[in-house]
C-alpha cells in the first residue's frame, strides 16, 4: 500500500531533478500566414526556429528583437544551395537592413534545427539569452532569394510581416504547426474577456498619424462644416454680418486648420507607411520604367 503511493511521488521527484540537472526548457511559439517561429530557452541560450508554412515561396525569414524595425537588431536567413546563410543586420529607419558589425548578442547558426528538405524548410539559431520574459519581436517572410552567400547581400523587402511577443517563461515545449489561428495564442483577463498579447504592443508612428488624420477631419466634416452652414441659416434673420460669421466658420476655422492639418497627415503617412504596405522595394535597381514609343 504504501509503496503504491510513494510510486508516483518518486518518479515526479526524480523527473523534476532531471529538468534541473538538464536545464528546464521553456518555448512559445507565433504563427503568420507565411511561416512561424519558435523561441526555447535553454539555460543560458535561447533557440530559435523559423519554419516556412509552405504557402509562398521561400526566399528569406527573419525577426527582429523589438517593435520598430528602426535600430532593432535583427537575424535574417536564406538558403544559398545546400547551406543556409545568417545575417545579423540593422537599419537606422524604414529601409534595407545592412550587416550590423557590432550586434549586441552574436547569433550562431544551428543545424540540429535547420532542414531545406520539402516545401516547408526551417532554418535555427542560437542566441545568448538576455533577461526578457516577454519579449517583443517582428517576423518576416520575404518571397525574393538572395541568392548569394555573402551576408551582405542585397534584400528585396518582405512579403508579409507581423509584430508578435513571446512568452520565454512558458513551462512546456511545443512543436509549430501550420495552423495558425492555433499558434496564436490568447490571454483572459480578470473580466473574462479574451485578449491577444499584440495587443500591448504600443502604435507605430504611422499609425499615430492615421488616427490623428481621421480625428482631423471628423472634426472639420462633422462638426465645424455642419456648424458653419447652421449658423448661416439662423444668423442672417438676426444679423447683417452673418456671412462673416459664415466665412470665418466655413474658411478659417474648418477648412485651413483641420483639413490642412489631416490631408498633410495624409500624404506624410502615406509616403512613411510605405515599406510597411508593401508599395516600395528595397532594391530598386530591378524597376524598370516602360515608355511608349512616340507617335507619328
Amino acid at each position: 500500500m504504501m509503496h503504491t503511493l510513494l510510486s508516483p511521488l518518486l518518479a515526479f521527484l526524480v523527473g523534476v531533478a532531471g529538468n534541473l540537472i538538464a536545464g528546464q526548457q521553456v518555448t512559445d511559439q507565433q504563427c503568420m500566414n507565411t511561416m512561424c517561429i519558435s523561441a526555447t530557452v535553454n539555460g543560458s541560450e535561447v533557440q530559435y526556429a523559423f519554419s516556412s508554412q509552405g504557402r509562398q515561396k521561400l526566399g528569406w525569414m527573419g525577426m527582429g528583437f523589438g517593435q520598430f524595425m528602426a535600430g532593432t537588431p535583427m537575424v535574417i536567413m536564406w538558403p544559398n544551395g545546400n547551406d543556409v546563410v545568417l545575417s545579423q543586420r540593422k537599419a537606422p529607419a524604414e529601409v534595407m537592413p545592412t550587416v550590423d558589425p557590432n550586434p549586441p548578442r552574436i547569433a550562431t547558426l544551428d543545424n540540429s534545427l535547420t532542414s531545406l528538405s520539402g516545401d516547408k524548410p526551417s532554418f535555427g539559431f542560437t542566441i545568448p539569452a538576455n533577461s526578457d520574459t516577454t519579449q517583443f519581436i517582428i517576423m518576416a517572410f520575404g518571397i525574393d532569394l538572395p541568392g548569394s552567400s555573402d551576408p551582405g547581400a542585397t534584400l528585396r523587402q518582405h512579403f508579409e510581416f507581423k509584430m508578435v511577443t513571446l512568452d520565454l517563461t512558458k513551462g512546456s515545449s511545443t512543436t509549430p504547426t501550420s495552423d495558425s489561428s492555433a499558434a496564436s495564442p490568447t490571454k483572459t483577463s480578470p473580466a473574462g474577456h479574451r485578449t491577444n498579447p499584440a495587443d500591448d504592443i504600443p502604435l507605430l508612428q504611422y499609425q499615430r498619424m492615421i488616427v490623428a488624420h481621421g480625428i482631423f477631419l471628423t472634426v472639420a466634416f462633422l462638426l465645424l462644416l455642419p456648424g458653419g452652414a447652421l449658423l448661416a441659416r439662423y444668423l442672417r434673420t438676426f444679423t447683417p454680418t452673418w456671412f462673416l460669421g459664415h466665412t470665418i466658420a466655413q474658411f478659417w476655422l474648418c477648412k485651413l486648420p483641420p483639413s490642412v492639418s489631416a490631408e498633410t497627415l495624409g500624404l506624410t503617412t502615406t509616403s512613411g507607411a510605405c515599406d510597411y504596405c508593401g508599395y516600395r522595394l528595397w532594391d530598386t535597381s530591378s524597376l524598370k520604367v516602360r515608355r511608349s514609343a512616340p507617335r507619328r
